[in-house]
């Protein structure tokens, strides 16, 4: 049996195209809002939120795309099933935890390109390599390639080594 809050929510995703997985998901994370008070959702408020979401990070720890789906999901039940907008900012969206690049060092690149026993191996890893900062340029708006100095992206979009731009 359906309650009829769950059946609003459910009709509201609907509307606005929600794919089958996005909905089973939001609906689960509302029930499990509403169990964790022994609530029902509609009843709780602003403060109920804020101890839910500091429950999820401190205590489930939840991983970053976990607790911004759940988030999504809260803030789809009060804004649009609901219509209570001006919860919106008691339910913020959390920042994503960005993660410097891992660059290997001339040592690590060597051992990597020099691990293949085969010579059809070797020759293959050293052309995707070799290929990469130009894939790099060409991708970017930047025209000298950072990933490779020696490399120089023209205005034409053609690579040149530093030394024969340097003749010109």
């Amino acid at each position: 049996m359906m309650t009829q809050l769950r059946q609003r929510m459910l009709e509201e995703l609907q509307r606005r195209n929600y794919c089958a997985g996005t909905i089973r998901l939001y609906l689960q994370h509302v029930a499990a809002f509403a169990r964790h008070f022994h609530r029902s959702p509609d009843q709780l408020g602003a403060e109920h939120i804020r101890q839910y979401q500091l429950f999820l990070i401190q205590e489930k720890k939840l991983a970053w795309s976990s607790y911004n789906q759940i988030v999504c999901a809260l803030r789809f039940f009060y804004a649009k099933t609901l219509k209570r907008e001006f919860l919106l900012a008691d339910i913020p969206f959390p920042r994503k935890v960005q993660q410097l690049p891992l660059i290997l060092s001339q040592a690590e690149v060597a051992r990597i390109l020099t691990a293949p026993e085969h010579l059809k191996s070797r020759a293959l890893l050293m052309t995707i390599y070799g290929s990469l900062p130009y894939r790099i340029c060409v991708g970017g708006s930047f025209q000298w390639c950072h990933a490779c100095p020696s490399i120089w992206k023209t205005a034409s979009g053609n690579r040149k080594m530093k030394s024969q731009r340097s003749q010109r």
